[in-house]
């Protein structure tokens, strides 16, 4: 069966996309040597407060530096300059880290909007998939992807061999591993706040971060506990098929006090039969879209209840549209720990009143 994952997004080709930095390949030595410069040497002067307003490392001194990717060791010997995101959605994290002026391009732009402090930056790709030349052509000392399979050639990625020999480094978010889609959890976005944090040399910042995103958690379970479960189909349509929730938006599940109806389902491909979730009857459906600034809950629901009317769900209207990025795919704890809210409000309104 075709990956949902590229299934839904692969779109044609849309013409005239911007390159990345008109005559930046004819600057990319000098540029290199002077962002290196600014990196590791104070003497050039662009390390202090006033010449960069951006969150500064807090020691260089600290580097080198080593994290786990996806089973990978990669060390930097200095905070990175200049940041390829592999969606949007990433930028999210690195706006509240305060090195968000570092990103140089970014892919994706069709299905999640570029937050304000990013929406200028380079569109390497509007789709989910970027090539390793137009990587490549913006020369970044770093590519942050929030799924392993972006970074696989053999499923139309870009090229980590090509792109680590050419010294650029490359970090995947921890529940976005090719091994981890499904089972990624919950904590896995903090994980990654840690190791930007280390990355970049803003410990402080994310743990601050951390802290607060924590705290958010602990204020809906809080909320939640004691009230009865929800049971849900929580999930993506694509004409009859019928995708449920895997990974990380599962476990948000369960912690916004909802109950999926087909828990134990491993495979983001598995497909669910309408049969088989009108039998089950849901309470709630909550089903994610894959155009999270286009999401028009009024037709939604209109689409659930003509596919779905003897339900439970229709007929008490518990219906909810939700982004697939934010509250499915790793990459953003911010959108991560925002949708379980907006989740666990949908379900149990009262206690947030």
């Amino acid at each position: 069966m075709t990956s949902r994952l590229r299934h839904h997004r692969q779109r044609p080709q849309v013409r005239g996309e911007r390159a990345p930095w008109p005559g930046h390949r004819a600057r990319a030595g000098l540029l290199a040597a002077v962002l290196t410069c600014a990196a590791l040497l104070t003497a050039c002067g662009a390390g202090n407060d006033s010449a960069n307003p951006s969150a500064k490392a807090d020691s260089v001194s600290g580097f080198p530096v080593t994290v786990t990717s996806c089973g990978r060791t990669v060390t930097f010997k200095a905070p990175p300059q200049r940041v390829v995101i592999l969606s949007p959605m990433i930028a999210r994290d690195l706006v509240a880290l305060g090195v968000a002026d570092r990103v140089v391009g970014q892919s994706g732009t069709d299905y999640f909007s570029p937050p304000p402090q990013t929406a200028k930056a380079p569109v390497l790709s509007k789709e989910n998939l970027t090539s390793t030349e137009s990587i490549l052509g913006a020369s970044p000392d770093l590519v942050i992807s929030d799924l392993a399979y972006r970074l696989d050639p053999a499923q139309k990625g870009a090229s980590l061999d090509q792109l680590k020999q050419a010294g650029i480094q490359s970090y995947v978010a921890a529940a976005g591993c090719t091994a981890n889609y499904t089972e990624g959890r919950f904590t896995d976005v903090f994980t990654d706040l840690e190791n930007l944090g280390k990355i970049f040399g803003v410990h402080a910042k994310a743990k601050e971060l951390t802290d607060k995103l924590k705290a958010e958690v602990a204020d809906v379970e809080r909320r939640v506990a004691g009230q009865p479960e929800v049971s849900v189909f929580e999930g993506t349509m694509y004409g009859d098929q019928f995708y449920p929730v895997v990974g990380i938006g599962l476990e948000a599940l369960d912690m916004a006090g909802g109950k999926s109806m087909f828990p134990v389902v491993k495979d983001p491909n598995a497909n669910i039969s309408k049969e088989e979730i009108t039998a089950r009857d849901p309470q709630a459906f909550i089903f994610q879209s894959s155009y999270p600034r286009t999401v028009d809950q009024q037709k939604e629901a209109a689409n659930i209840k003509a596919t779905f009317p003897t339900t439970a769900a229709v007929r008490n209207n518990r219906i909810y549209s939700i982004g697939y990025f934010s509250s499915t795919l790793p990459g953003s704890a911010i959108e991560t720990v925002a949708s379980l809210r907006q989740v666990a409000q949908f379900l149990h309104p009262t206690v947030f009143q």
